[in-house]
């Protein structure tokens, strides 16, 4: 019996991983792929389809080359479609003395440079995913400028590379490099943003603020030194850094500023919550916005120009209200047309009365009240926390004695507490 149904698992194990082999898509392993320059794909039955001066890959390649794709055609598109190029060579995408070409949609990982363009006239590289490469791009091309936008550069060792060369960097998300982004201060005429309301690129590690909720930080994003200072703009800094990854032209979002969620019982205090609507987009949108509580339900259209914001206020009286009492707030914005990110459309969180003293909210105070606060001995409103955290929410909670400092006094006030 026992062998009978080792033999039942072994086979379904063994259904299941052949089920898995068929199913999964494999990288082809190609030598160098070449676009000739007389339009020709090189080998023939390389994963690219040509059509006029489109060549779109239909799956993914992988590559222990120097190079996995060479471009030596000028005029020409080449869209990696989503798929993924793979290898450990020199370069994934290699462009030389090319004009007017333009690459886009490619996901390019694990080589030296994922796209490196040479002594190239105006190429753009467009919407493509370069990821855990040394360079995510390299460019020098002193003889015509580049169009570097809508790409995410993520993991590199350096995101973006540029030596001697003549550039237009943004709307890219510039995510965890090892370094950002470096330039030639001694032959680079690089611009990292593009006017208002378009802007420059995210940096994952810019620290600045939006006090106008623009989208934009309030203090540029340096890169590196000019020696042209007669120049401002060919300063290498992004002058209009974006607060939040950038997802297309039509984006709205919203932020909820609270100043706690747990309130005490007794305390008939008013809990405020301030909604902050932006549109993040290049145009004017309309769209509808609604606010549900347990205890207010609000609609409204809104329409807001691009880059504009509005500030909604609704209040919540916490008097005479028992312990254990909550309110559901739920913050929600309707799409707009062409909208692909929706993670900041929609806000949920959830506001307690408990008793004086009950930090970590399990309607009781004891010693694990005392030892929650005393994690954030020292903090003035939610310092040493990314606002909006659940450590930044616990932070701001712990502020027992409500005057925006956490310090020994609201440990004793808490330990009064104890045993209720």
């Amino acid at each position: 019996m026992i062998k009978s149904f080792s033999t039942i698992i072994f086979t379904v194990l063994l259904a299941n991983a052949l089920l898995f082999a068929l199913n999964a898509k494999p990288a082809n392993a190609y030598g160098t792929i070449y676009i000739r320059s007389d339009g020709s794909i090189d080998p023939p039955d390389a994963p690219i389809q040509r059509n006029g001066d489109i060549y779109t890959v239909t799956g993914n390649i992988s590559s222990e080359q120097e190079f996995g794709i060479v471009i030596e055609k000028s005029s020409s598109v080449f869209d990696g479609a989503g798929y993924t190029l793979e290898g450990t060579g020199s370069a994934g995408i290699y462009l030389n003395s090319t004009s007017d070409v333009t690459i886009k949609n490619a996901v390019v990982k694990g080589f030296a440079d994922g796209i490196r363009v040479i002594q190239c006239m105006q190429p753009t590289i467009l919407g493509n995913t370069l990821i855990e490469n040394g360079n995510g791009i390299f460019i020098f091309s002193p003889s015509g400028w580049s169009n570097i936008t809508g790409n995410r550069i993520e993991k590199n060792n350096c995101g973006v590379s540029l030596l001697v060369s003549e550039a237009v960097v943004y709307h890219n998300n510039f995510i965890e490099n090892s370094q950002q982004a470096a330039t030639d201060p001694y032959g680079t005429h690089d611009y990292w943003f593009w006017n208002w309301p378009i802007g420059g690129n995210y940096w994952s590690d810019y620290n600045g603020i939006d006090a106008n909720n623009d989208g934009f930080g309030d203090t540029r994003y340096f890169i590196s030194a000019s020696i042209y200072p007669w120049y401002p703009y060919w300063i290498n800094e992004d002058y209009l850094p974006l607060m939040k990854p950038y997802a297309g032209p039509h984006d709205i979002g919203l932020k909820v500023k609270l100043q706690k969620t747990v309130f005490w019982q007794g305390s008939n205090k008013t809990a405020t919550a301030n909604v902050i609507i932006i549109n993040y987009g290049e145009s004017s949108e309309t769209f509808n916005f609604t606010y549900k509580s347990d205890a207010t339900l609000h609609e409204q259209t809104l329409t807001l120009g691009a880059r504009e914001s509005a500030n909604l206020f609704f209040a919540w009286n916490t008097t005479s209200l028992p312990k254990g009492t909550n309110n559901t707030i739920v913050a929600s914005l309707k799409a707009v047309e062409g909208e692909r990110d929706l993670g900041d459309n929609n806000f949920t969180i959830t506001l307690r009365i408990t008793q004086l003293g009950d930090v970590k909210l399990d309607y009781k105070v004891n010693v694990l009240d005392l030892i929650w606060l005393s994690k954030h001995l020292g903090h003035a409103n939610g310092d040493g926390h990314v606002p909006g955290t659940n450590d930044w929410w616990d932070c701001m909670n712990c502020d027992v004695r409500e005057d925006e400092w956490i310090n020994v006094l609201d440990l004793i006030l808490t330990a009064k507490q104890l045993g209720s």
